[in-house]
């Protein structure tokens, strides 16, 4: 009966990087569990290196994949309602109501990690030095005047630098309705 009701809340699974809390900038803020069963320690993250290191990391399959609830009209499509015994390929694409907001029509700005806290904390902690320097770039290409050089190479490395976030740095969420 649970499993039922949960079910009917499922949206589907897609790709979301995860290295830091939105998406590479492109989604909403990801807010974690603040009681956390299983404690984030070194310990943990060095257990979830190791595994990557003799198994592979697993983090596009969908018995490891990650559970987040959000308002579903936020997302634009690249959902897959089907389990996949194979790597997921497809990333989450988000609908423009995110961009468009203000303060006369604020959007939702969070999705609810509601499992999975270890995992987005060990892609973090690995890829902190390149989401800094990716974030830093981000700054960098708003702040120079468009047309410049400063600006020109400025996007060149935040392409670099994303496209190596988006193939590495990547978790499968399974997407469930929080307004169910």
């Amino acid at each position: 009966m649970i499993g039922a009701a949960i079910k009917k809340t499922q949206l589907g699974y897609g790709l979301i990087c995860v290295a830091n809390k939105n998406d590479l900038g492109r989604g909403l803020t990801m807010l974690v569990q603040q009681f956390n069963p299983r404690p984030l320690d070194s310990c943990l993250l060095k257990r979830i290196s190791n595994e990557k290191n003799t198994n592979g990391l697993w983090n596009q399959q969908e018995h490891e994949s990650i559970k987040i609830a959000i308002d579903p009209t936020l997302i634009k499509g690249g959902l897959v309602l089907e389990k996949k015994s194979s790597d997921y390929t497809n990333h989450i694409q988000w609908s423009s109501d995110l961009s468009s907001s203000s303060i006369f029509n604020p959007a939702p700005s969070v999705m609810y990690l509601l499992n999975g806290n270890h995992r987005t904390t060990w892609m973090h902690t690995e890829y902190a030095l390149e989401t800094y320097q990716f974030e830093h770039v981000q700054a960098q290409h708003a702040k120079a005047e468009v047309g410049s050089c400063d600006r020109k190479d400025a996007e060149e490395t935040m392409n670099r630098l994303g496209t190596h976030l988006e193939q590495n740095a990547v978790w499968l969420a399974e997407f469930f309705d929080y307004s169910k």
